[in-house]
């Protein structure tokens, strides 16, 4: 292995007083990236050397990392070009571990003989219940009876409408009154409309006027045309539904407590 450092070896176990994360060549904190080791104590943080580390090595630290303990992968910096590789110092080497479980691991922390294409980059993943807590901190675990997002960062509550997942709650809730399920958030319903909560679509609260899902709008029915607020339509005022003519030739707007259509701009008395 070329020399890089070489000063007396301090061989460390594995502690609580570690900890890892990884970061993307941005810098940014990612499950897929170059392994940053963190020691709370001394408070110093740089990369991890790829001496004797080995699957063992990546499953102990990507479970201490609360991900899936089982599903790992590591690459040397070799591999990449990212600057960011520069950045820092190494801080662990020879991580070795007999099992997947970082308590039983043993590193050598500060000194070391590495390069710097020796970093190692790793990836953790969750498991096929779970998607990735926020800020990269593991993996939380979907309620049952729903599943993780494509992406991995959310769970689908769309099993059960009216309903959103809840990062900070860890579970599906109830979208509020005067809002709406759209996706995977809650989003208010505009002025003139209303809702109950749990509601996927909002209701209209102006006569003549339905709900466009496709807009997130009230919408006008037009000329000829009633809402139909039991199914959120726009429904053809029939002879009978606007009975009663008046003097002009236009049947009049009436509202039937019964069928909750109201008739508005209704056809003359001949349908025309």
């Amino acid at each position: 292995m070329p020399l890089f450092v070489a000063i007396a070896i301090a061989i460390f176990q594995g502690s609580n007083t570690q900890e890892f994360y990884m970061i993307d060549k941005n810098g940014e904190k990612t499950n897929n990236g170059l392994l940053i080791a963190s020691n709370v104590l001394i408070a110093d943080s740089g990369t991890v050397c790829d001496d004797e580390f080995d699957s063992n090595s990546a499953k102990a630290i990507c479970k201490f990392m609360g991900y899936n303990g089982k599903a790992a992968s590591y690459r040397s910096a070799s591999f990449y070009s990212w600057d960011i590789n520069n950045n820092y110092a190494i801080v662990l080497d020879d991580v070795s571990c007999p099992q997947p479980d970082f308590s039983y691991c043993t590193y050598t922390a500060v000194y070391h003989n590495c390069q710097r294409s020796e970093n190692i980059h790793l990836e953790c993943t969750c498991s096929k219940d779970s998607f990735i807590a926020p800020g990269y901190r593991g993996c939380i675990r979907c309620p049952e009876g729903t599943s993780p997002t494509r992406d991995k960062r959310s769970c689908d509550c769309s099993a059960t409408p009216g309903y959103i997942f809840s990062k900070a709650l860890s579970t599906c809730v109830q979208c509020p009154s005067g809002s709406f399920q759209q996706g995977d958030r809650c989003t208010s319903c505009v002025f003139g409309a209303t809702s109950t909560a749990g509601s996927v679509a909002c209701t209209c609260t102006t006569v003549g006027h339905v709900w466009d899902k496709a807009d997130n709008r009230c919408k006008e029915c037009k000329d000829g045309f009633s809402s139909n607020l039991r199914n959120n339509s726009c429904v053809d005022c029939a002879l009978g539904m606007c009975p009663n003519a008046i003097a002009v030739g236009y049947r009049k707007h009436v509202y039937n407590a019964n069928y909750p259509t109201t008739c508005r701009n209704c056809y003359q008395a001949n349908g025309r």
